[in-house]
């Protein structure tokens, strides 16, 4: 049995602002309007809103990795869609690793 996603939650992404927005503009899976540190896509005649955060970075040893939280706002989606928006925007900008 899935739990619903709730109409807010937050996750951390492994980007910086930058690359998030590199990967936004390049992505053609969903359609969007951003304005500064919101984006809305629309899916499955909902919209999602979504604010990203501050940049910030995990530090493993030396290493500085990029991450960011960002706010999800499903208000505007029904609860089936929810899932499968997660499961497209998770894809879309899913980095490589390995």
């Amino acid at each position: 049995m899935m739990i619903d996603l709730p109409d807010k939650t937050s996750i951390e992404m492994g980007f910086s602002r930058l690359e998030f927005n590199t990967l936004l503009h390049a992505q053609t899976a969903m359609s969007f309007t951003a304005d500064g540190d919101e984006v809305v896509f629309f899916y499955a005649g909902g919209e999602i809103k979504v604010c990203l955060g501050e940049d910030d970075f995990r530090r493993i040893a030396s290493w500085k990795i990029p991450k960011m939280k960002v706010d999800l706002d499903f208000t505007n989606l029904a609860d089936v869609s929810r899932r499968p928006f997660m499961k497209v925007l998770l894809k879309t900008f899913l980095k490589g690793g390995g």
